[in-house]
């Protein structure tokens, strides 16, 4: 029993070592505004979502230094011209693949082809987990074929890559990003569908971490992102009431910050970070008082014209 007591007690004080040394080192870094980074060279790096928005900016970002990308995408058209474009590289090797992440066979076979176009004795460092899809209707207004496919490309999705690709990154080490959103974290109108999906993938992203503590597994890193609104064709017709405070992003910087999270191996980032602070109301006040934030500051007068299904 005594022991039991005292074990709990280290238990107890060496959280709090924990914590206080984590709040300490995130001021240092507060301050210094600077992380260590890693450089990311000579990887095998697999996008989902390629052929447009963010993915293809990732893409465009990361086809160098002697990488090598796996590009991910169901549209045969948009897959040709990534093909074209960057084919001839000398500083990458891009291989592209057509697949539906929602579907496992045909996850299955992407890992079968990966591994064809990756040497004896390498795997897949990096998995970025963009690929995603949006409708855009009230839910009562959603077909039920409509919302549930929303679902298994956003929340189903991440989960059959990671599964294919985690066997190799827990012998080897490797680094799991999941873009999730905003949405992911509180409500939206018009992305009832969307919004759970966002959620399932925050759960995924937090209970793998979770489990890596528990495990002790050190070797496999595990990045979330929770972009705001982005000025992607995703989001065509689709803006904020109050937009000097929270600004749509450009594309651009949102695939430049996910960037950035993998390299200093954050294991979130909002983007941009200044909406971290709102949804402390969440926690503190509950669900109603953040909707009537929400409400405030959202978009949904903004949105009627957001009916039509995109991908990332």
């Amino acid at each position: 029993m005594e022991n039991s007591t005292f074990s709990w007690w280290l238990e107890i004080l060496i959280f709090h070592v924990q914590l206080i040394s984590t709040f300490l080192l995130e001021v240092f870094y507060f301050i210094s505004r600077s992380r260590p980074r890693k450089e990311l060279k000579n990887n095998h790096i697999l996008i989902t979502g390629t052929g447009q928005g963010i993915g293809n900016l990732l893409l465009k970002k990361l086809a160098r230094d002697g990488n090598t990308i796996h590009c991910v995408d169901v549209n045969d058209k948009l897959n040709e011209k990534v093909r074209e474009e960057y084919g001839s590289r000398q500083d990458c090797t891009v291989h592209v693949y057509k697949c539906d992440v929602s579907d496992p066979d045909s996850v299955t076979k992407l890992k079968e082809s990966v591994d064809e176009n990756i040497a004896a004795g390498g795997h897949l460092e990096y998995l970025i987990n963009n690929a995603g899809i949006v409708f855009g209707k009230l839910f009562s207004e959603t077909p039920i074929e409509r919302y549930t496919k929303v679902m298994n490309v956003n929340g189903l999705g991440p989960m059959h890559l990671t599964k294919v690709f985690y066997p190799d990154m827990l012998e080897k080490g490797g680094h799991i990003t999941n873009v999730a959103s905003i949405a992911g974290l509180g409500p939206c109108p018009r992305m009832v569908d969307y919004g759970a999906s966002k959620h399932a993938v925050v759960g995924f992203s937090r209970g793998l971490q979770y489990e890596h503590d528990c495990c002790g597994i050190t070797n496999v890193k595990v990045t979330t992102i929770f972009p705001h609104l982005m000025n992607t064709g995703m989001f065509n017709n689709c803006t904020v009431k109050l937009n000097r405070m929270f600004p749509a992003i450009e594309p651009d910087h949102a695939a430049s910050k996910i960037i950035l999270a993998i390299e200093e191996e954050r294991e979130e980032m909002m983007i941009p970070q200044n909406v971290e602070k709102y949804f402390i109301i969440q926690y503190i006040y509950g669900s109603k008082m953040f909707r009537r934030l929400a409400k405030i500051f959202g978009n949904f007068e903004y949105m009627k014209s957001f009916q039509n299904i995109r991908e990332h």
